[in-house]
C-alpha cells in the first residue's frame, strides 16, 4: 500500500534561513580578494568545490540515534548515489530530539571540520543542537555547510545535511528523506542559482524515481506521483495548486524564478499572496509538487528520459550540463536574472530542445496545467517499467560534472579591474534548503 509521509514541522523559509551565515567565515582572502557582503537572508553561492564521488556522506549521529535509523539513512543515500553519484565532502547530521547536552557533545568536532573553523563550527553546532533539543517533529533539510572566498564571490566547500528527528519518526521515513536531501547536495555541486521549483521539484522527482530501490519501498514511480511524493502526493497537490485562485491566474510562471526570502522579493509574490483563498500549503505545492510535474512535463516534451535529465552531459542532459554564470549580484539578484543562454536557464532550454526563453516554457506548461486532470499527468509520465530499467544499473560517478570543473577565479585580476560580472554569486540548493 502507498505510504503516507510523516508531517514535517520545518517551514520552508526557516530551512532556507539555516543556510545564512551567522557571520562570515572569512572577510577576505589574500589571494582571491574580499568576500561578498552578506545579505540578511540566504546568500547566493553559485560556485562549488564539491567533488563527484561514489562514496556516501559522512554520517555523524548523536548518542541516542539507533542503528535502524542509521541503516535506513545509509540505504537512502546509497540509492541516490547509485543513480546520479554523490558529492564530497558531505556531512549528514542525525540528531535525536530532546537530548541533554552530553548526547550531542561528540558531534561538535565534525561541525568544526565541515566549516573549516572552530568558531563557526561551534556556532552551527550549537544552533543544530538547540533545534534538536526543542524538536516536536522531524526537520530534514540541507542547511549551512562550509564556504570560502573565491575572487570576490563565494563557493561551497562542504555540504551539510540535517536530519533532526521527531519523536515519532520512522527509520524508513528518514531513509526516504535521505534521497531528497542528498539530491540537494548533488545539485549544489553543479553550481549556479536554479529556482526553487527546479531544486525542490527536482528532489521530489528523485524521491519518485528511486522509492522502489529501497528495500522497503513498494511504491512505483507513478504511485509516488499519485500518493506519496512531494508534500504527500504530487498529483493531488499539483491539482490543488491549479484549482487555487493564485494557480489559475498566475500558474508557475509568475513566481517560478524567484520567491520572497527575507527582504528580497524581486517581482515574486509573497507566500501570503500565493496562499490567499487556498490551502495554507499552496506555496509549498508550487515549489515541490508543481515543480516535479513541470520536470516530468519537460522530459516528455523533450523526447528524452529522466536518466538523461539527471545524468547526461551537453544538450542531452540538464544537471550535468550547467555551467555556472558568474554575473549574479550577490546582494540583489535572483534566479530570474540569469541570461537565457547561460547558467541553469541555458542548460534547461537546451534540454527541452523546444523553447528559446523560460517565459515560453512557463506559458506552455501553465496553459496545459490549468486544465490538466490526474489522467493527463499520468499520461506524461514515463512508464514504471522504463523507470525500473533506467535505475537498474549504478551510475558511474566519474561521469558526473563536479565543482572543480568551474573555476570562479579564471580570468580574475583583482578588485581594481573587476567587472560587474564578478559582483556576486547565487544560491544553490536548495534550496534548497532545502527541506
Amino acid at each position: 500500500m502507498p505510504f503516507t509521509r510523516s508531517t514535517l514541522t520545518v517551514n520552508f523559509v526557516i530551512a532556507l534561513a539555516a543556510l545564512a551565515p551567522a557571520g562570515a567565515a572569512a572577510d577576505s582572502d589574500a589571494n582571491n580578494g574580499p568576500c561578498p557582503t552578506t545579505r540578511h537572508d540566504a546568500p547566493p553561492v553559485i560556485f562549488s568545490d564539491l567533488n563527484a564521488t561514489s562514496a556516501l556522506p559522512t554520517v555523524v549521529a548523536s548518542a541516542g540515534v539507533g542503528d535502524a535509523v542509521k541503516a535506513a539513512l545509509a540505504e537512502g543515500h546509497q540509492a541516490l548515489v547509485d543513480f546520479i553519484g554523490g558529492a564530497s565532502p558531505t556531512y549528514a547530521f542525525l540528531l535525536e530530539p530532546g537530548g541533554d547536552d552530553a548526547a550531542y557533545a561528540s558531534m561538535e568536532a565534525s561541525f568544526e571540520t565541515m566549516m573549516g573553523s572552530a568558531s563557526d563550527g561551534s556556532d552551527v553546532f550549537r544552533q543544530a543542537r538547540g533545534d534538536a533539543q526543542g524538536a516536536t517533529g522531524g526537520a530534514f533539510y540541507m542547511g549551512r555547510g562550509g564556504e570560502a572566498c573565491a575572487c570576490e564571490q563565494k563557493k561551497i566547500t562542504a555540504a551539510g545535511l540535517y536530519y533532526v528527528l521527531g519523536p515519532g519518526d520512522d527509520p524508513n521515513g528518514v531513509g526516504e528523506r535521505a534521497v531528497h536531501e542528498l539530491g540537494h547536495a548533488v545539485q549544489a555541486m553543479k553550481g549556479d542559482y536554479p529556482p526553487f521549483w527546479l531544486m525542490e521539484g527536482g528532489a521530489v522527482h528523485l524521491e519518485c524515481l528511486l522509492n522502489e530501490k529501497l528495500s522497503w519501498g513498494s511504491n512505483s514511480y507513478s504511485d509516488m506521483f499519485l500518493y506519496s511524493g512531494g508534500r504527500g502526493g504530487v498529483v493531488p497537490n499539483f491539482l490543488k495548486f491549479y484549482a487555487s485562485p493564485y494557480g489559475r491566474e498566475h500558474g508557475l510562471g509568475k513566481s517560478g524564478e524567484n520567491t520572497c526570502i527575507g527582504n528580497l522579493c524581486g517581482s515574486a509574490d509573497s507566500v501570503a499572496v500565493i496562499t490567499a483563498g487556498a490551502d495554507a500549503e499552496n506555496a509549498q505545492y508550487m515549489w515541490y509538487d508543481v515543480g516535479a510535474v513541470a520536470i516530468a512535463w519537460a522530459i516528455e516534451k523533450s523526447g528524452k528520459t529522466s536518466a538523461q535529465f539527471w545524468q547526461a552531459k551537453g544538450s542531452d542532459g540538464f544537471w550535468n550540463a550547467i555551467t555556472p554564470w558568474d554575473g549574479y549580484d550577490y546582494v540583489k539578484h535572483l534566479p530570474k536574472d540569469c541570461p537565457e543562454d547561460a547558467g541553469w536557464k541555458g542548460a534547461f532550454l537546451n534540454f527541452t530542445g523546444t523553447y528559446t526563453t523560460m517565459a515560453e516554457f512557463y506559458a506552455a506548461f501553465d496553459a496545459w496545467a490549468v486544465t490538466a486532470t490526474q489522467a493527463d499527468v499520468l499520461a506524461i509520465l514515463e512508464s514504471d517499467a522504463d523507470i525500473r530499467a533506467m535505475t537498474a544499473t549504478a551510475f558511474d560517478a566519474s561521469q558526473s560534472v563536479d565543482g572543480a570543473a568551474h573555476d570562479p577565479c579564471a580570468g580574475y585580476s583583482g578588485a581594481a579591474t573587476k567587472g560587474s560580472a564578478w559582483l556576486g554569486a547565487a544560491l544553490v540548493a536548495a534550496t534548497v534548503a532545502m527541506a
